[in-house]
């Protein structure tokens, strides 16, 4: 188990040239190129992990299904990925699945001690940058897309970019934080897309 700092803000979309420039202004390099990501998170009935989330609850866990594609379809290499959240930083467990499981999840929801059964609420899509300044990793997501599973007729277009800073214990990640030269917000997809989903209808395209 290796903990790790992970700090998610979201940006105003306009900055992302400028934030390009400051990374490489600060010895930053591509780790990787940049891919699409899907997401699909998983809550109980009355969205306990939603609610310890936006109260910054600890410990706490989430879970989602992630593949690295832009169809949200789970039918390439899928993971279930259990995040954890704990006093003494967060770590993430990883494990491949096969079809048979996916639609398992998908149709019964999973199981987690504490929580009772989760099931699958929103998809999450967006195209992903890879950074690195001084083994501190800098994630950036733009063309974010939220999905209602139960209402996926529907996609909302979030507007903004999110920074996603990861580093180990050891490492300074707050330095790189207080001098960023943009303005900050904490961020997370899942709540971000609920909120978006039920009460933001301004961005709401009908895919039929």
């Amino acid at each position: 188990m290796t903990f790790r700092i992970e700090e998610k803000f979201f940006l105003n979309s306009k900055n992302f040239d400028n934030l390009i420039i400051w990374i490489k202004s600060n010895n930053g390099i591509a780790l990787y190129p940049e891919r699409f990501i899907s997401s699909l998170y998983f809550d109980t009935e009355n969205n306990i992990a939603l609610i310890e989330s936006e109260e910054g609850i600890i410990p706490r866990k989430k879970i989602r299904l992630r593949s690295y594609q832009k169809i949200i379809d789970f039918k390439e290499e899928v993971t279930i990925e259990k995040k954890i959240t704990s006093e003494e930083g967060k770590y993430k467990i990883s494990n491949k699945l096969n079809q048979k499981q996916v639609s398992k999840y998908i149709k019964k929801g999973v199981f987690i001690s504490g929580y009772g059964v989760l099931y699958p609420k929103i998809f999450v899509s967006y195209k992903r940058y890879y950074f690195s300044i001084n083994n501190i990793n800098l994630n950036i997501d733009t063309n974010i897309k939220y999905n209602n599973y139960k209402k996926n007729k529907f996609t909302v277009f979030d507007s903004d970019i999110v920074l996603e800073l990861k580093s180990s214990i050891n490492n300074n990640i707050f330095s790189i934080i207080e001098n960023l030269p943009f303005n900050k917000r904490r961020f997370s997809k899942y709540s971000r897309g609920v909120l978006y989903l039920n009460r933001n209808r301004s961005n709401i395209i009908n895919n039929n």
